[in-house]
C-alpha cells in the first residue's frame, strides 16, 4: 500500500478516550512502519483525493477519536467523511463513539474543550447507520469472533461502546446485562410534526416520518435500557459496494485503551486489513 497508509493527528483538535501520549505512541509507531502523518487539513486532503478519483485506496487509522471539522463539515450523510467511505476509502478507529462529536480548531489553546455535540442531531446514526449504545454492566470481557481472528485480533476487552444494526460485520462480541441504547422514544411524526419539518421550523433529526430523542453518556433513561443484550464492541461495515473490502473498521470501545491496545496487533489488523483491499 506504501503511500495510502495513513494515521491522522493534530495537536490542534481534541481527543476523547485516545489520549495525547497514546496518540503520540500511535503515530511514531505507525510512523516507524511506514505510515504517513496527516494533520486535520492533510486529512481533508487525502479524502478530497478519493473522492475525486484522483486516489484509488486508501487506509486512515485515526489516532485521536474525534473528527475534526476539516471532514466533518456536516453531521448528515453529506458530510466528506462519509462521501470518502462511499467512494471506497477505508477508516480504523478506537475509543470513543465515531462522530459522536465534532472536533473544533483550538488554535494552540489546549485547555479549551473545542468540541460539539453533534450527538444532539443523531450523527452517530446518520453518518454510519449504525446504532451505539452505552454499555452500563458487562457480563464478561468480549469474544473476538472467527472474522476477529482472521483479522489479527487476539486481546480481549470490556467494550463500553457496543453498537448494533446497520448491516454490519461483528467482529469482537460482548455480552451486557445492562446497555442504555444512544436512540430512545423512537416514534411515527403526526401530520403537523411533518408539516413543521417541511417548512423548516423543527430541527432534522432522523429521516422521513420519524421522531426520536438522544441520549448522552451522562443521560439515564431506565425505560429505555436493553437487559440481556450481545452486542459487537468491534465490527466493519462497507459503504461502497463495487470496493467490498473498503469500509469503517471499529476497534477497541473502551476508555482504558493504554491497558488493551497493543502496537504490533493494530499494525497487524491494519495491515491485514489494507490488504485485502
Amino acid at each position: 500500500m506504501g503511500d495510502n497508509l495513513i494515521v491522522y493527528k493534530d495537536v490542534r483538535y481534541p481527543t476523547a478516550f485516545v489520549d495525547k501520549s497514546l496518540s503520540d505512541a500511535i503515530t511514531r509507531f505507525l510512523v516507524a512502519h511506514k505510515f504517513r502523518e496527516v494533520d486535520a487539513d492533510g486529512l481533508r486532503d487525502e479524502m478530497l483525493k478519493l473522492v475525486k478519483g484522483e486516489k484509488e485506496k486508501t487506509v486512515i487509522v485515526f489516532s485521536q477519536d474525534i473528527v475534526p471539522d476539516t471532514v466533518l463539515d456536516d453531521p448528515s450523510a453529506s458530510a466528506l467523511i462519509r462521501r470518502y467511505l462511499d467512494c471506497g476509502g477505508s477508516i480504523v478507529w478506537f475509543g470513543d463513539i465515531p462522530c459522536f462529536y465534532k472536533g473544533l480548531n483550538t488554535k494552540g489553546d489546549l485547555k479549551t474543550l473545542a468540541r460539539e455535540d453533534i450527538w444532539k442531531w443523531g450523527a452517530p446514526i446518520i453518518l454510519l447507520g449504525v446504532m451505539p449504545f452505552f454499555g452500563e454492566m458487562s457480563a464478561r470481557p468480549c469474544s473476538v469472533t472467527q472474522r476477529g481472528r482472521q483479522l489479527g485480533l487476539r486481546r480481549t476487552w470490556t467494550g463500553l461502546r457496543p453498537s448494533s444494526g446497520g448491516h454490519v460485520l461483528t467482529i469482537t462480541e460482548g455480552e451486557y446485562l445492562n446497555a442504555r441504547p444512544y436512540i430512545t422514544g423512537l416514534k411515527p411524526l403526526r401530520w403537523w410534526e411533518r408539516f413543521a419539518r417541511y417548512v423548516g421550523l423543527v430541527e432534522f433529526r432522523l429521516p422521513g416520518g420519524v421522531a426520536a430523542s438522544f441520549q448522552s453518556p451522562t443521560q439515564n433513561d431506565a425505560a429505555e435500557t436493553w437487559r440481556d443484550v450481545k452486542l459487537a464492541n468491534a465490527w466493519f461495515k462497507n459503504y461502497c459496494q463495487e470496493k467490498p473490502y473498503t469500509g469503517f473498521l471499529r476497534l477497541w470501545d473502551t476508555n482504558y485503551l493504554e491497558r488493551v491496545l497493543d502496537l504490533e496487533e493494530l499494525l497487524k489488523v491494519v495491515q491485514l486489513f489494507a490488504g485485502r483491499l
